[in-house]
């Protein structure tokens, strides 16, 4: 079940995970940012390195875009304490590492469509 999600609703936590990472990452070392994402929905790859990956991507992205990480469910949704941390912090929703991760980013479709960058 998928529930479509719409940029305002989601802009005040947004802006919040957009402060936090980007005040840590000028604290310890700054963030650059170059270029623009488009208007609507997209989907923004990183070349993954490590988990400092996702606060640079927050970082970065317009809260206006109210970022969605995908995060290895197997290990940032096995527990509650690390599912709240992954939830709140950073926006990260499941995907599957075996089976099923192609419909984990599917059903965020509706995000997509309502302007959201994945």
């Amino acid at each position: 079940m998928s529930v479509a999600v719409t940029p305002r609703q989601l802009t005040l936590p947004a802006l919040l995970r957009r402060a936090l990472w980007w005040t840590l990452l000028t604290l310890t070392g700054g963030v650059e940012r170059r270029g623009r994402l488009p208007r609507g929905g997209c989907v923004v790859v990183a070349n993954h390195s490590s988990h400092a990956d996702t606060a640079a991507l927050l970082a970065a992205l317009d809260a206006r875009h109210s970022p969605a990480i995908g995060a290895a469910a197997d290990y940032w949704f096995a527990s509650p304490w690390r599912r709240r941390i992954c939830s709140r912090l950073a926006a990260g929703f499941p995907v599957r590492r075996t089976g099923g991760g192609m419909d984990d980013l599917l059903a965020e479709a509706d995000g997509l469509r309502a302007g959201r960058a994945v």
